[in-house]
């Protein structure tokens, strides 16, 4: 019996690192998904931006295992 829970908890520990590997790569793909035309912005690695006549997007890439209530945002104008 001994053997068999620490079997299951093996098991449980090769679930949870196959589903964190799952997510990892689904989020990789998402961020690929994200195009920055020639010109009309840039690719910094953890932050992407892009415009065009009427607007301005940023994307930041946030660690894994981040809850968004530990994220802070805050947007700023810096002037022309």
């Amino acid at each position: 019996m001994v053997y068999d829970d620490a079997q299951q908890r093996a098991e449980q520990r090769k679930q949870r690192r196959l589903l964190q590997a799952r997510h990892s790569l689904r989020h990789a793909l998402e961020w690929q998904r994200v195009d920055v035309p020639a010109d009309l912005g840039v690719d910094c690695g953890n932050y992407k931006w892009r415009q065009n006549q009427s607007c301005v997007e940023v994307f930041v890439r946030m660690p894994e295992n981040v809850a968004t209530s530990k994220v802070l945002r805050k947007l700023v104008t810096s002037g022309l």
